[in-house]
């Protein structure tokens, strides 16, 4: 807006003569309104407070890692492949002998199989399974041989 139009607009259009002042409206102190915003910019900065010492805390511990491109958190959720995988590996725990992977897995709830296998060839690596080949035998000596796993660590 122009000065010219500034000085227009501020004069009155019945008299042309300049309207008096507003009157000043009550103050944010007189409101308390400062008092209620310190209180809110107390708590929130002990809000602030409060989140970086937890962050601290879960670097210190390991929870959280920062790098320069990510923040990696904990993550404790336990999911549908995890569960499954864990009643596989406690059925190779509790056995003496191998035990063909797709037989074990399918028992566990696995509906992909093959999808978790990798884990095993991982804990073959790792030496606590060994892995074999399973021919079948009598009748079924036709067959296709499987995958097998023998669980050998005994250092848990």
């Amino acid at each position: 807006m122009s000065p010219a139009a500034k000085a227009k607009a501020a004069r009155s259009p019945r008299t042309g003569k300049a309207k008096p002042a507003p009157e000043p409206e009550a103050t944010a102190e007189e409101n308390g309104e400062v008092a209620e915003e310190s209180a809110r910019e107390a708590a929130r900065r002990e809000k602030e407070e409060k989140a970086a010492a937890e962050r601290e805390e879960m670097i210190t511990a390991g929870d959280l890692v920062v790098t320069k491109t990510h923040e990696f958190t904990i993550s404790e959720k336990v999911t549908a492949s995890a569960e499954t995988m864990t009643k596989i590996l406690d059925a190779y725990r509790q056995s003496e002998e191998p035990l063909i992977f797709n037989d074990v897995a399918t028992k566990a709830g696995a509906k992909y199989p093959e999808d978790l296998v990798i884990a095993m060839y991982v804990l073959e690596e790792l030496d606590f399974v060994r892995k074999f080949t399973a021919k079948p035998v009598g009748a079924d000596a036709a067959g296709r041989s499987k995958v097998a796993f023998l669980w050998v660590d005994e250092g848990e």
